[in-house]
Parts: structure tokens; C-alpha cells; sequence
């Protein structure tokens, strides 16, 4: 895709890349790419009582959470959030967050800026070959602490499931 920036693009309802990662089904609706770096947009469906590998920190980037359905729970900063449908959640760039899903199926639209952020997923997930959360045998992506440092994600404590950038 190409810079679409100067005159608006349009994705369809279950367009756009998939990606499965951290056993999230994650669908790539604006990137980099398209929005001249400004924004990086997802849909996300996250499974009951999945989450991210732990408390995490985006030294770059602030994400925002749009709830759509289901019910989850955010830790940002000392706050435990917790939100369901039409509720919004921020977590500013320098500040540790993680979320939960509370429900069979969290579904959340995802606002990173700036872009870029989408290439975290790609390093640490696959492709996603079906609009569903990954299938219990998919093969977990190795750890990639390099993936990690080039796009400004910090893992905290030893929950977390990547290692922590020097």
C-alpha cells in the first residue's frame, strides 16, 4: 500500500492484514504506510483472560483502546481501568500499562501514535489465515528482544514475556 494520506482510504469490515500474536487476532486497519506515519489503527480480538506479556512501557508512542465489545481490564500507570462497550482507555507514551480480557471475546479498536508499531506485530506474530483468535496448536513466535528495542517497547518484571531492552 501507498501513502494515502492526502486523500483518504477506506477499509471494509474484516479487511485489512491479519496478524495472530500474543494469541490475539490482530487486523491491520491504517499503517504507517498509509497515514505518512501520524497513526496506526488495529482491530484486536483478544480471547478470556489473555493479555500482553506483561506490563509493558512504549517509549515512543501513546495507545488508546476503543472498546466495541466484550469487557477488559487496563492497568495504566497506579489505575486499574475497567471498561466494556464504548468505553475508551489511554495509555500515554513513558507509562506502564497492560490490559486483560474479562470476556470470551475482547474486542477493541486500537489507536497507536505515532505508526509504526505495527511492526512489532509483524516480527513477533504470523499470519493470521482465518478472521477467528489463533488456533490452540499454532506455534509460539520465539522471543525477539530486538523486535522490541527498534520499536520502543520496554517489557517490566519477570512476568513479562519478552526480555527487557539494555
Amino acid at each position: 500500500m501507498s501513502d494515502t494520506s492526502n486523500r483518504g482510504f477506506h477499509v471494509r469490515a474484516g479487511e485489512g492484514r491479519r496478524i495472530w500474536a500474543f494469541g490475539d487476532l490482530m487486523i491491520l486497519k491504517a499503517t504507517a504506510e498509509q497515514t505518512a506515519g501520524r497513526v496506526f489503527v488495529m482491530e484486536q480480538h483478544v480471547p478470556r483472560h489473555q493479555h500482553p506479556p506483561g506490563r509493558h512501557v512504549h517509549e515512543v508512542d501513546d495507545q488508546s483502546w476503543f472498546v466495541i465489545a466484550g469487557r477488559g481490564r487496563w492497568f495504566v500507570g497506579e489505575q486499574t481501568i475497567e471498561a466494556g462497550p464504548g468505553d475508551f482507555v489511554h495509555g500515554p507514551h513513558g507509562v506502564p500499562h497492560a490490559f486483560s480480557a474479562d470476556t470470551d471475546d475482547l474486542h477493541v479498536l486500537v489507536i497507536t501514535a505515532p505508526a509504526g508499531l505495527e511492526g512489532f506485530f509483524d516480527a513477533m506474530g504470523v499470519d493470521a489465515t482465518e478472521l477467528t483468535h489463533p488456533p490452540a496448536d499454532l506455534p509460539e513466535v520465539p522471543d525477539d528482544p530486538e523486535a522490541a528495542r527498534r520499536y520502543g517497547v520496554t517489557a517490566l518484571g519477570p512476568e513479562s514475556r519478552w526480555t527487557p531492552p539494555d
